[in-house]
């Protein structure tokens, strides 16, 4: 990730240069999204290194949310930095760029398909969820890229303001994915309950020995689940029996939650009397 966001550090400072001397806007606003880039990659590498701390004592249930919370911050740098592009478009609206700017156009696209590639294999290999909606926004930017190429064509060859037109169009791409990015963690912050097909399996627990009194499960994270479980017992059951009991009903629902794909991370089983 280190090599990664040195890349990017690379062509941003291409990208504004190239932008500034070839009078290319399309290049100057990739420029400008370039530094968001570096910012939200660095982003989501700060808060990917946080979430994979152990619990303490301030954090019983580990870090797991600072990935999250970094996937809000990622989709939040993508709508601000839209806002400054868009901006920049209208201010230089119409200009023609040079003919070299072309070639150079080419060159950033090459270098943003090994960044995406880069930031792809990471979040897979770490299954980091601020990395995976990191790629969204790599995504976007590789379409801007092979825009930023077509307008400098047409700008150079027929209509000098194509230019500034792809540039917004690049700008709502960002827009889009900004929000998308939020989107997609927003039911991991504000603990929504599981689907059906999780809160079905604890309802079929071995109801023989037990009775369910209270059920409370959220998603805690991508096909993760905590949960919270009140279940009523025979009151002349001796203490060891329960204990057991409740061992034994833990075990059968996270295997059958595992069987479809969920992770419980973390259990609590309440023992009441009938």
């Amino acid at each position: 990730m280190v090599l990664v966001t040195i890349i990017y550090l690379l062509s941003t400072v291409l990208k504004i240069f190239w932008g500034i001397k070839d009078n290319n806007l399309s290049m100057l606003s990739d420029g400008l999204d370039s530094v968001k880039n570096v910012v939200t990659l660095s982003t989501s590498y700060i808060f990917f290194r946080v979430s994979q701390q152990r619990a303490d004592i301030t954090h019983h249930f580990g870090h797991g949310k600072y990935d999250i919370f970094g996937a809000v911050i990622i989709g939040a740098f993508q709508i601000f930095f839209a806002g400054i592009t868009i901006t920049a478009s209208i201010l230089k609206f119409g200009e023609s760029p040079l003919e070299t700017s072309l070639l150079h156009s080419v060159i950033s696209f090459v270098i943003m398909v090994v960044v995406v590639l880069s930031v792809f294999y990471f979040a897979r290999k770490y299954k980091s969820e601020a990395l995976k909606a990191e790629i969204w926004h790599e995504l976007s930017d590789l379409v801007q890229s092979l825009l930023v190429i077509l307008s400098t064509f047409l700008s150079i060859r027929y209509f000098p303001y194509i230019n500034s037109f792809f540039a917004m169009s690049v700008s709502v791409i960002l827009l889009i994915g900004g929000i998308r990015a939020i989107l997609l963690i927003e039911k991991f912050l504000l603990d929504k309950a599981p689907p059906a097909v999780v809160t079905s399996v604890i309802s079929k627990v071995n109801m023989e020995k037990v009775s369910i009194k209270d059920v409370k499960s959220l998603v805690s994270g991508k096909n993760k689940v905590r949960i919270e479980l009140t279940i009523g017992i025979d009151g002349e059951m001796q203490l060891g029996q329960a204990h057991k009991l409740g061992h034994e009903i833990e075990s059968e629902i996270v295997e059958r939650l595992r069987n479809i794909g969920w992770i419980v991370e973390n259990f609590v089983i309440h023992i009441e009397p009938k």
